[in-house]
Parts: structure tokens; sequence; C-alpha cells
């Protein structure tokens, strides 16, 4: 099983064997600077409340990393439940504190995160399911994976 993604001249894969995982997805973006309209349609109430009183640059990139890990973990498991899962129906608890770049070009860093389903995302995957996900920042550029195990 595997997956791919690619934005503005970059590319990431990923591939494991599936009777390990029952979904993989990965997302690459670049930092967005979100409007009021897309920050609530895109976040969960305490996803907009930790980018609260963030400089902007921060503020960009945690909006990002919310955003592409909730496009990663459907691409992980929309395949497997043919569920369609909005950005209001999970929750990524991200770090507190996200590695940020100093510049458009340095490396800032990796890191885990976690997500919750605040719906059914299928078969196996109730309201509260649980999982996690990591991320890689480079310059303005961010990539998200999560995967879903089958233990």
């Amino acid at each position: 099983m595997g997956a791919i993604t690619h934005h503005r001249g970059w590319a990431a894969a990923v591939a494991a064997r599936a009777a390990e995982y029952r979904g993989l997805g990965v997302d690459l973006e670049v930092l967005r600077h979100p409007s009021p309209a897309l920050l609530r349609r895109i976040l969960r109430p305490g996803e907009r409340e930790a980018l609260e009183g963030l400089p902007e640059r921060e503020r960009a990139l945690r909006f990002t990393l919310v955003f592409s890990a909730k496009e990663s973990l459907y691409k992980a498991l929309n395949p497997h439940t043919g569920v369609f899962l909005g950005f209001q129906d999970a929750e990524i608890l991200a770090p507190e504190k996200i590695p940020l770049p100093e510049s458009d070009t340095d490396a800032a860093g990796s890191g885990r995160l976690q997500w919750r389903l605040s719906v059914t995302g299928g078969e196996g995957f109730p309201p509260g399911y649980t999982g996690e996900g990591c991320y890689h920042v480079e310059g303005d550029g961010l990539l998200t994976g999560v995967w879903v195990g089958r233990g």
C-alpha cells in the first residue's frame, strides 16, 4: 500500500506493508496565510484557539500544518472506508511548539502529531478514534503524513 503527493516541483511517496497498515496518507503544502472565512471552514474551535496571539508566520505554519494533516488523514482513510471526511470531522492535535524556519529557504525540522475523529470515519473508526502522524517543515514547504495501523 502507498500514497503520493506533489506540489510546486516537490513530490513525496510512502509505502508500507498492507498487512501492517489500513491506510497511509501524505500531503505537501506551501505555508498559507488564511482569511477568517478559511479559518472557520477548515479549523475546529480548539484548533482556531491555538492560533490566537501567534505571530503571523507561526500562525500560517500552524494553520497549514492542520490543513495538510487533515488532507493526509482523508487520503489515509477514504480509500479504505469510502467515507467522505470534511475538515470539521477531525481534529489535529499538533504540538504546542512547531519548529519555524527563519526564512523561506531554511530547514526547520520535523515532529509528530495526533489526530482524533469527531464523526464516524467508517467501519472500525468511531467518533473519538485517534491516530498519529508526522510533519516536516522546510523553507515555506510543509509535508505531513498520517498512518492507520491494523492493531
